[in-house]
């Protein structure tokens, strides 16, 4: 007995290695990877190694506020165990093992909820579909994904034995980067009290504090996003939006064959078939998996965690299914909903309780030896698999009949272990042989995903990059990317220094997104847009051009006028002489027009929260600085704090007096203080409710 739990916690790294291994021998993760979330662990780790934070970036869009975005400033342990290895090791192969740690811890912590209500053997079966599903695999560029796989087991680890504690873990989970998953997880723990409480009112208490708790964390996370929030376009989704990424029922199949809609072998053009789809939609979990966890539903409805696991799969899928979802569209229609992105995302909390169902219904089997509801359930699957083949048309043309193939093979397979179990082949020969069998199952479908390599130094830091890079940080900008081709990967400035206009950033300001399309489109003035934000070059249709007379970062005018209206600021940018006049959007103390060629400004500082200048002017002006305006900048002059000005539709400029002066630009940190100080919070509160529930319990307060 002791030698068989001893192979079985052996079996946990070694699983783990075996499905990792591309990335453990060096491959390299793709898209978010490489082109935003190591760039940024990057360089938030050159920052950590001055001891310092970089509450402002300068390297992508012109600029955004870094510590504000949550999907780099995550407050979670698993984030900050990340950033403090990187410290030490910042490659990205490095970077890569630290996220498939992520899905080691996974799989402890998989397995030892598990191990709470069944065997070794069993629990080490669910937490096989539950660490290696392919929600999980083929998201794994996303740090809203890998960050939360392991604190999810662990919520609900504790809800059992010490709620506070799970409600730390779920107020913690709001810090993986992404709000929706969260919510989704939160609406699970609402649906477990619900269900509890009808057996056990004094649970409600409980449910009550547990929320107490959590609410700090999502407050948290509401001050480090609200401002970003509230200035980007992406509050301004449509039910339009929905229809890409909502799970439609012609996607049912892809619980059953994993790469029924494409590939997702190295070297396809269509990763997943499309990228996209797969990535948002992939929900397979092997076919024993699925087996198992219908043999669960049929036989054990009646006991809580079956009825609680499937009725919140089916809430997540009704979530899914998004614009075919009456209810969303409902609320769409009343204008109270904007922002619901991607609802497909529901699907992504599914896992545990999949495996959760996959583990009763294995032990049940063991139990009941009942081999008629195993082929039923298998004639239901071929039967739903053929109709879908036949029924469907597939969005390209590939060949998946290796998939197809092997979903027959793995069902045949299925049936054959359970026939051969009852009529006599041991117990642990059985169990042991559907855990193999579900792993490969599982390795077979994701593993491909891992296996990327990329020329990482040449792919940041082309051979080109040399004669572009400007002396110093404030210099100027290059715009990266137009349609017309990439010239530089996005975000490739935190690698290589250099400050780029273009790049990914989903909060960016609404202000700036509007000037970037214009540029992206090419309309007349598109190169006045350029001049504004400093870009010295940009891609033509034979490489890098150079603009001669681009704007500096800060220089003074002295000939403003104010525009409010948006359309007639671009309307009017081909004749608009952004040398001598400024557009400004807010009141002015006084006139100015005086269109004499701007005066550049002295860059005294500029790094990731302050930039100072020395001016020196003849007459009252206005510095113009080519730094995008977000909530939280102040700015002082001579020391006296002034009211910035919004300028050329997205950027910041200050009224300055006459004579010489320093001019201070500064970004404020109280709501990073806010957000670190309520998360903080969140946990002593999580803390004294346990101690002081346990103090109670025990008699302790009336000593």
């Amino acid at each position: 007995m002791k030698v068989r739990k001893l192979v079985v916690y052996l079996s946990i790294p070694t699983l783990w290695i075996v499905f990792f291994l591309p990335i453990l021998k060096g491959s390299t993760m793709f898209d978010d990877t490489i082109e935003q979330f190591y760039p940024a662990f990057h360089f938030l780790v050159l920052n950590l190694r001055k001891f310092s934070l970089p509450f402002f970036n300068h390297h992508q869009f012109a600029g955004f506020p870094f510590l504000n975005e949550p999907q780099y400033f995550a407050l979670n342990p698993f984030f900050i165990l990340r950033h403090i290895v990187g410290i030490f090791n910042d490659s990205i192969h490095i970077y890569n093992l630290m996220v498939a740690i992520n899905y080691l811890f996974g799989f402890i912590f998989s397995f030892l909820y598990l191990k709470r209500k069944f065997d070794e053997g069993v629990a080490l079966f669910g937490a096989i579909i539950y660490t290696f599903s392919m929600n999980h695999i083929t998201t794994i560029v996303h740090p809203h994904v890998f960050d939360l796989i392991p604190l999810i087991p662990l919520i609900f680890y504790f809800l059992e034995t010490s709620p506070f504690i799970s409600a730390i873990f779920m107020g913690i989970s709001f810090h993986t980067g992404h709000p929706q998953k969260p919510l989704y997880l939160l609406l699970s723990i609402i649906i477990y009290y619900i269900l509890i409480s009808i057996k056990d009112r004094k649970r409600f208490l409980e449910f009550v504090a547990y929320i107490l708790i959590v609410i700090p964390f999502m407050l948290a996370y509401y001050f480090q996003i609200k401002d970003l929030f509230g200035f980007s376009e992406r509050v301004s989704w449509n039910i339009k939006s929905l229809l890409e990424s909502s799970y439609h029922l012609d996607k049912f199949v892809s619980f059953l064959i994993p790469k029924f809609y494409g590939s997702i072998e190295e070297g396809s053009v269509y990763v997943g078939g499309p990228y996209h789809f797969y990535m948002q939609m992939s929900i397979y979990f092997s076919v024993a998996g699925i087996v198992m966890a219908i043999f669960a539903i049929m036989k054990h409805w009646r006991d809580f965690y079956v009825k609680l696991s499937t009725i919140i799969i089916l809430v997540m899928i009704f979530i899914a299914l998004g614009d075919q979802n009456p209810i969303i569209n409902f609320v769409y229609s009343t204008g109270l909903v904007k922002g619901l992105r991607d609802p497909v995302r529901a699907l992504h909390i599914t896992p545990i309780f999949v495996s959760i169902l996959a583990s009763y219904g294995l032990r049940s089997f063991m139990d009941t030896k009942d081999i008629k509801s195993i082929f039923k359930i298998l004639g239901i699957l071929i039967f739903v698999a053929i109709f879908y083949m036949f029924s469907f048309n597939k969005p390209y043309n590939f060949d998946n009949s290796g998939e197809i193939l092997k979903f027959f093979l793995l069902s045949l397979a299925v049936y054959i272990l359970s026939f051969a179990f009852t009529k006599g082949l041991s117990g642990g020969i059985f169990i042991t042989s559907m855990i193999v069998l579900t792993f490969l199952d599982l390795y077979s479908a994701g593993n491909p995903y891992l296996r990327r390599r990329l020329d990482v130094e040449n792919y940041y830091n082309p051979e080109y990059i040399n004669d572009i890079k400007p002396p110093q940080l404030g210099y100027y900008r290059i715009n990266a990317r137009f349609n017309k081709g990439i010239a530089l990967p996005r975000n490739s400035g935190m690698m290589n220094g250099l400050e780029l206009v273009d790049g990914y950033e989903p909060l960016i300001s609404r202000y700036y997104i509007a000037f970037y399309r214009y540029m992206i489109n090419r309309e007349d003035g598109f190169e006045n847009l350029l001049s504004m934000a400093n870009v010295r070059y940009y891609i033509g249709d034979y490489g890098f051009n150079e603009l001669k007379n681009t704007l500096p970062r800060a220089c003074i005018y002295y000939d403003a006028e104010v525009l409010r209206d948006s359309s007639e600021f671009f309307r009017n940018l081909r004749d608009y002489d952004v040398h001598k006049s400024l557009y400004v959007q807010s009141s002015l103390r006084r006139n100015y027009n005086s269109p004499s060629p701007c005066k550049p400004v002295k860059i005294l500082n500029y790094d990731y929260r302050h930039v100072r200048f020395s001016y020196e002017s003849d007459k009252p002006g206005i510095l113009y600085i080519s730094i995008p305006i977000y909530p939280h900048w102040e700015v002082k002059v001579n020391g006296k704090k002034e009211k910035i000005l919004r300028a050329n539709w997205a950027f910041m400029a200050v009224e300055i007096p006459l004579g010489r002066g320093t001019v201070e630009v500064s970004y404020n940190a109280r709501s990073i203080i806010m957000t670190a100080s309520l998360w903080i919070l969140g946990i002593v509160l999580g803390l004294v409710m346990k101690f002081g529930y346990q103090l109670y319990n025990t008699r302790l307060w009336s000593r």
